[in-house]
């Protein structure tokens, strides 16, 4: 019996040597802690978290370490004490990752509000503080990873942060080329839950490119943040290198405002959008390299006015998803410069984007201002040149309203092309008015699309009614003014194609029916009472009743 115990014993000893090893928790609290602190309880937190510049504490990283940033609490840069760049250095495991994040039971103030990690620059983007270093002032403020072929870092989460006033000095002559959060050659990272403001270029850049030596990278997620006051977020693939599995959901984005150099938001003249995702300028002709994409459930608001696209691709670019999407404008000034397209893909020469390209259930609306060059000139639009591989194209469950053109696709060639169910309210302002532009043809009517074979279950037409499709409400030029819910008796009710086969809620995470789909994000809801026992009011499933 003896042996045997201490067998178990022996057992147990090993499966502890192969078990992998989880980080701790430390705490941060720039306005009461101390670096000389443990870090290891809410009592005892650090000042600086250990890759903050003026970090003085004693660390030492395991995989799976989680960082809580007190509520409530700023961490500014100053002449004292500069903290940013802040680079992480190392990174957690498969299943563990590093996080860096909050406890909302902890926080200072009488209600929580996230922690803030501010670069200091004016919120008016103009002028930077008065100090010392102010040439490199708060660029890259969280640099993940290192482009210096350091180190090497991957499987990290950063969740529930307040980034702002962050990138590189806006001055009258500068470039504002900063990112709030860089990231250069790592797996398996999520940003989430944050609010991201930095008067930059860039609210994210991921890149696999990294001193000279690129690498295949995968699981980039992007998801329930709100982005404002930013030229783009980018996911960059370097030729002859993938990226795989990005996700891009659930994200609310706030136009830049005016971009131009005359205007304070300066952002030296980078090419502006939502996200924008490919192969960077240089990159081979038809190389792929960022695959597999969703794109889903985000909400564009705002002013998108000298943008090139609220979701950009500049070829390179494998097995696209943008589904359940709002792409919006709510206040462009109509002088000239509206936004070319709410998606636009490959239009960069020599490249393409190939493989599966699937389009569904979007509401684009350039309802704010509409018309060609006023406030958004096309919805969809793929440039595919000839010398591309063929590749399937599927347009299907989209509302679009108040553009010139619906869908622009080719030249080119493709395996399938797959055009139907859309509903259209476009305009002829400014002499355009097409349903479709499709290799080089236009349509300007659901019976000319369909003898071509596409919309021959289309709702709409060119003659734009603001009252159709029947938005819950139009935009008024304010932020936060327009409602793409749709009213009973919208036309899109009830009209759409099921494709519960790829997903089954809508932007508001609405359960989609088995059947009878509705045209654009948002599935329409009303309230109905029902009947219960004994012939009393029964509010079962929330008196929720989906129209069907």
């Amino acid at each position: 019996m003896m042996k045997k115990k201490r067998f178990l014993f022996f057992l147990m000893f090993l499966m502890l040597l192969q078990a992998p090893a989880w980080g701790a928790t430390y705490y941060i609290d720039y306005a009461g802690g101390a670096d000389s602190n443990a870090g290891t309880s809410k009592t005892t937190p650090w000042k600086h978290q250990p890759y903050m510049v003026g970090f003085t504490g004693t660390y030492t990283h395991s995989a799976g370490d989680i960082f809580i940033f007190k509520g409530g609490v700023t961490w500014a840069y100053s002449a004292a004490d500069h903290i940013f760049p802040m680079t992480i250095k190392a990174g957690g495991a498969t299943g563990n990752p590093d996080q860096y994040a909050v406890d909302k039971t902890w926080y200072a103030g009488i209600s929580y509000m996230p922690p803030v990690f501010d670069g200091c620059q004016t919120a008016e983007g103009l002028n930077v503080c008065a100090l010392n270093g102010a040439a490199t002032l708060g660029k890259n403020s969280w640099l993940v990873g290192d482009d210096n072929g350091v180190f090497s870092v991957s499987n990290i989460v950063i969740n529930g942060l307040q980034l702002q006033d962050i990138g590189a000095p806006v001055t009258a002559g500068g470039d504002a080329s900063g990112s709030a959060i860089a990231f250069e050659n790592l797996n398996a990272i999520a940003v989430e839950n944050c609010i991201i403001s930095p008067h930059a270029a860039q609210a994210f850049a991921f890149s696999n490119y990294n001193n000279g030596s690129p690498r295949n990278e995968s699981s980039i997620y992007v998801h329930d943040n709100q982005i404002s006051y930013a030229g783009r977020g980018v996911i960059y693939g370097y030729p002859g290198y993938t990226v795989n599995d990005v996700r891009v959901y659930n994200n609310k984005w706030e136009g830049p405002g005016l971009t131009l150099a005359s205007d304070i938001y300066n952002y030296g003249g980078y090419h502006n959008d939502g996200l924008m995702v490919g192969c960077p300028a240089g990159c081979i002709a038809n190389a792929v390299s960022v695959t597999n994409i969703e794109f889903n459930n985000n909400l564009f608001n705002g002013q998108w006015e000298h943008c090139t696209a609220q979701y950009y691709s500049n070829g390179g670019t494998s097995n696209t998803s943008i589904y359940d999407n709002v792409f919006s404008i709510e206040n462009n000034s109509s002088n000239g410069s509206p936004m070319q397209d709410f998606v636009d893909m490959g239009y960069s020469s020599g490249f393409a984007d190939w493989g599966t390209i699937n389009v569904y259930n979007n509401t684009f609306s350039s309802d704010a201002l509409v018309g060609y060059n006023k406030g958004v000139n096309n919805g969809f639009a793929i440039n595919y040149p000839s010398t591309a591989s063929p590749l399937d194209i599927s347009v299907k469950n989209n509302i679009f309203s108040g553009v010139a053109t619906g869908v622009i696709v080719g030249p080119g060639t493709w395996t399938s092309l797959a055009i139907d169910g859309n509903l259209y309210n476009v305009t002829t302002s400014g002499g355009y008015g097409h349903l479709g532009y499709i290799n080089g043809t236009s349509y300007n009517s659901l019976s000319a699309a369909c003898a071509a074979g596409y919309d021959c279950n289309s709702l709409g037409g060119n003659n734009y009614s603001s009252s159709y499709p029947g938005f819950t409400l139009l935009p008024n030029g304010t932020l936060g003014s327009g409602n793409w819910q749709l009213q009973p008796g919208s036309p899109a009710i009830k009209e759409g194609t099921d494709l519960s086969s790829v997903f089954t809620v809508d932007l508001a995470g609405n359960p989609r029916p088995s059947n009878h789909w509705d045209m654009g994000a948002y599935q329409t809801y009303y309230h109905r009472c029902k009947l219960g026992a004994g012939g009393r009011m029964s509010t079962a499933n929330g008196g929720r009743v989906l129209i069907n």
